[in-house]
This record gives structure tokens, sequence and C-alpha cells, in this order.
């Protein structure tokens, strides 16, 4: 009961953390990358007792040129978080430790990753499990599937990765490593 009470709870608290969240990730990408011209924002949040599923968009912004999507085009992660305290992820990686969230992302095939869907033989061209401490620091593990694409004589061959990335709270400090498969294999035991 406690733990459901609890899964409840930090669900709520997320629901009304994702429009900040989204607000500072907007902000971020504005003062770093202000020419890419694109912008976040989320879809389909749809809450429930021990998980919510969401999607977030990367788009371009309205009357800004950009280089990597065309007016009307997007790019869409979906989103399932498992609430903690006890996320069921970290659960089935035997991981006990406390956490507000844990999420795994991948990329929706649309127009925009049609590309990438094809190079990927149809698989997802990469996953994201990530696990959010109630500090608000994470750990993603990153997967990069095989890819393998020949036309003519172009011909891009990737026989994939895995990587892992350490943040903080506020995005200030980052901690990529890789390609290490060990390294990965160890964030992705604790997420």
């Amino acid at each position: 009961m406690v733990w459901t009470g609890g899964a409840w709870f930090t669900g709520k608290q997320l629901e009304g953390r994702i429009a900040d969240m989204v607000q500072q990730a907007n902000a971020q990408l504005r003062s770093s990358a202000p020419e890419s011209g694109l912008e976040l924002s989320y879809q389909d949040y749809q809450r429930g007792l021990f998980s919510s599923h969401l999607q977030l968009v990367v788009k371009p912004i309205a009357g800004q040129a950009n280089g990597w999507l065309a007016a009307g085009q997007s790019v869409v992660l979906d989103e399932v978080v498992d609430h903690g305290p006890f996320p069921l992820a970290s659960l089935k990686a035997f991981n006990l430790a406390p956490a507000m969230a844990s999420v795994h992302t991948t990329l929706v095939k649309n127009d925009a990753s049609q590309a990438l869907f094809e190079i990927a033989k149809g698989d997802t061209p990469f996953t994201v499990d990530t696990r959010i401490a109630y500090s608000g620091d994470s750990q993603s593990a990153i997967v990069l599937n095989a890819l393998d694409y020949a036309k003519g004589d172009e011909k891009v061959t990737f026989s994939g990765g895995q990587f892992q990335l350490d943040a903080d709270r506020d995005g200030k400090k980052h901690q990529p490593e890789g390609p290490g498969r060990q390294r990965a294999d160890r964030c992705a035991q604790r997420i």
C-alpha cells in the first residue's frame, strides 16, 4: 500500500513538473544552440498509477530557419516513465535503490525519422534508459543499434555502441562515457 501511494505521489509530482522541465530544456537550447531553430514540447501525457506515457516533440520554431527539419516536420520521442520510489524497470534489474523515475525512450517512426528506421533494418535506431534520482540527477544508458545503408556509391555501416551519460539536476555537469560496453552495462543494471 505504501509503495502504491508513493508511486501515485511521484507520478503526480512528475505531471506537475513536466512543463517546467520542457521550458528549462528550451531555455538551455536557446542559450547553447540558438542557431538550431528548434524547440521542444510534449504531447499525449497519460498518467497511470505505476507509470506514465508521453511523447517529447522536437520541431522547428515558427518563422526561424533551421537546417534540421522542414516546416511541419518533427522528431518524436516516445517516453515510458516508471514512477518511484521503486520504478518497475529498476526492480526488474534487481536495483532496490529508491529513485523518482525510470524512463525508457525510443524514437517514433514518422516522415522525419523514416530514413533512420530504414538503415536500422526496421528497428528503432536507438534506445535510452534513464534513472532519475529524487535529487534530480540522472544516469542514462544509451544504446545505438547497428546501422547498414548502401545505395549506389553511398555506404554507411555502423556496428552500434553503448554509452552512459550522467548529468546533474541543472544540466550543467555532464559526464559522458563510452563506447566501452562495461560502463554502459553497469548503468543499465542500475536503471
